[in-house]
């Protein structure tokens, strides 16, 4: 379960309903702000799935596409790029979080966002 927005996902109190009254269910709720809780928390969820070995592979060969999409795009452009990722449209909001962070490493600079932050509703550009 991602309990970040209550915009754009279920709650965790509509999952934990839904769930009581089902056997043997573990509910895994996943809170990140940053690229590195997002990779953090695919440990977790293997974890709670019972294939650790999996999950720590999996994040190895994550950060390795990370790193070569960094080298490959290093000193690419004089100026670099800017980006606007919107999370929602209604309220207007810039992304927060780790996707700063992804458009950091694709070699672009964010705006209308902040890494690590919560997504900000945007006024004035109606």
């Amino acid at each position: 379960l991602q309990d970040q927005c209550r915009i754009c996902a279920v709650t965790k109190d509509d999952v934990d309903a839904i769930c009581a009254n089902m056997p043997s269910t573990r509910v895994v709720t996943v809170q990140p702000t940053t690229l590195d809780d997002v990779l953090g928390d695919v440990n977790t969820i293997a974890n709670a799935m019972g294939v650790p070995a999996r999950g720590e592979r999996l994040v190895r060969h994550l950060r390795s596409r990370l790193a070569a999409v960094t080298e490959a795009v290093e000193g690419m452009h004089a100026t670099r790029p800017k980006v606007v990722h919107l999370e929602w449209l209604d309220p207007l909001m810039g992304s927060g979080y780790w996707i700063a962070e992804c458009v950091e490493a694709a070699g672009c600079d964010m705006i209308l966002g902040q890494k690590g932050g919560n997504s900000a509703t945007v006024d004035g550009l109606e």
